[in-house]
């Protein structure tokens, strides 16, 4: 799938059409206040996948990702050209790949080919959480000053907002990904 120019009407069944359902949606105003912008979020229970976007113009993806662990048939570390960002983690004797990819290109041939190669993890495991969901979409952190007072906001909303909204979810994806988020979710 290659998102540029769809409609989110189309978009949304496309992926629901792969297998992912959606499990939280939240709405928001984009900076001008003129158009609703939503934070869209969809499991893939087979696979264990979170995938996270955002829409921009109110019918349009503006960005996000797909995040997923993954091992090799073999449990040993070996590259494969359906990787984006990640990295291995060595648990016992297997090698575990916990990584992201962007969901605008590519996602579904990426997804398709990593479970001819391997099997995704599912519960997740505790790696090292770098490539865990954010749960945060741009408003969260859109700033009309530097750089710096942007990327401070991002991190101000990671802190609030990704256990804030993790514990939105269906108990059953909680449950799926809770060992490898990037942001640590206290029990109550």
């Amino acid at each position: 799938m290659r998102t540029w120019g769809m409609d989110i009407f189309d978009v949304l069944t496309e992926i629901e059409q792969f297998g992912f359902r959606k499990v939280l949606d939240i709405p928001f105003m984009n900076d001008e206040g003129t158009k609703q912008e939503h934070m869209y979020v969809y499991f893939h229970e087979q696979y264990g996948i979170i995938l996270q976007f955002d829409t921009y113009g109110g019918n349009h993806v503006n960005g996000g990702n797909y995040y997923y662990q993954w091992m090799t048939n073999t449990g040993e570390a070996k590259q494969s050209y359906a990787f984006s960002s990640g990295g291995w983690s060595k648990i016992g004797d297997t090698y575990i790949w916990e990584g992201h990819g962007d969901c605008r290109d590519g996602m579904f041939e990426n997804i398709c080919n990593l479970s001819h190669e391997g099997k995704f993890v599912t519960p997740w495991i505790k790696t090292t959480g770098i490539f865990g969901p954010t749960f945060v979409h741009w408003m969260d952190h859109h700033s009309d000053g530097t750089w710096d007072e942007g990327y401070k906001l991002y991190g101000e909303a990671l802190k609030v907002k990704t256990p804030e909204r993790f514990k939105m979810l269906p108990s059953e994806v909680q449950s799926a990904i809770k060992m490898n988020m990037r942001t640590p979710i206290k029990e109550e």
